[in-house]
């Protein structure tokens, strides 16, 4: 015996109802079809957008922290000494590397 459409229990997204042989999901009384649980529905989308919008901005603005603490660091404490002055160099820039060692480009004697 066939039971009438209002027998059966309306998916929440899309308001249809789900039928038998439908692929459906329950929770606790509420009822998705598969197709409507795995989509955001249009009030669900601008939210999702600006949550991810502001995850980005985070993580942007993280990677900008850490980055100018990277390159502070760099300057204050460089890791090559120049062999003539004895002074860190701070820049690839301003290195120069010759057979008795690294030194900055200005230090190099003229030929």
């Amino acid at each position: 015996m066939a039971r009438s459409p209002d027998a059966f229990p309306t998916c929440v997204r899309c308001r249809a109802p789900v039928l038998v042989g439908d692929l459906a999901l329950q929770d606790h009384e509420d009822w998705y079809h598969v197709r409507c649980a795995t989509t955001l529905s249009p009030e669900e989308r601008p939210r999702e957008f600006v949550d991810q919008q502001r995850a980005s901005e985070a993580k942007i603005a993280k990677g900008r922290a850490s980055s100018s603490k990277r390159s502070g660091s760099r300057e204050e404490t460089p890791i090559v000494r120049c062999v003539v002055c004895g002074t860190g160099i701070a820049r690839a820039a301003d290195l120069a590397l010759t057979d008795s060692g690294p030194t900055h480009v200005t230090c190099l004697a003229p030929c």
